[in-house]
């Protein structure tokens, strides 16, 4: 657990595991243009409490198998986002076997690729909420492309850096498809 906390660049948390067993976990990043992407795993249950990295809008897609849990004491459906702002408090606790991939932009970075697309600010989106529950349809293509981003990646990091159609998903398609899924809600 502690070289897995370690590997959390940009977030503050304490993390605990609450059930017995042993725990396996492995957390990948990937950046590009100005994404982050950062992919955890896990096979225990566990409990997290921090913040997020500053600076940046960060936001929680967690794969559809491990729906539901628990978030900021709220129960998630199926089809949630969590939104982390600098100053939010994480306050969160999984299932054995949880994964999910949260994606970091600057939210000026990603207010300019809206006004690309035609579509408003993250705030007029979003509001004050700090989770959403988006159409499971749109939600499911952004999941599709998050898992295809990190298994091409995985299946080849050497080619990564010469991959320019990857590089477009993730600057450009990712955050679209982002801001569907969150006006969906």
């Amino acid at each position: 657990m502690g070289d897995f906390s370690r590997e959390l660049s940009g977030y503050d948390l304490d993390m605990k595991q609450i059930d017995n067993g042993p725990f396996s976990a492995s957390m990948k990043q990937v950046q590009y243009g100005p994404v982050t992407i950062n992919r955890f795993i896990t096979t225990r249950r566990f409990e997290a409490n921090g913040n997020p990295p500053p600076v940046v809008r960060t936001f929680g897609i967690p794969t559809a198998e491990c729906q539901p849990f628990i978030w900021r004491r709220k129960k998630t459906s199926g089809n949630t986002i969590q939104i982390y702002r600098p100053c939010t408090e994480l306050a969160l606790i999984t299932h054995p076997h949880f994964e999910a991939i949260d994606i970091s932009i600057h939210e000026d970075d990603f207010n300019t690729l809206n006004q690309r697309y035609g579509l408003p600010e993250l705030d007029e989106m979003i509001g004050n909420r700090e989770m959403v529950d988006c159409d499971p349809a749109v939600l499911y293509r952004l999941r599709k492309l998050l898992l295809y981003i990190c298994e091409s990646i995985d299946s080849n990091p050497d080619h990564f850096e010469q991959h320019a159609g990857l590089h477009n998903l993730i600057e450009y398609e990712l955050p679209y498809l982002l801001a569907q899924s969150l006006m969906s809600s």
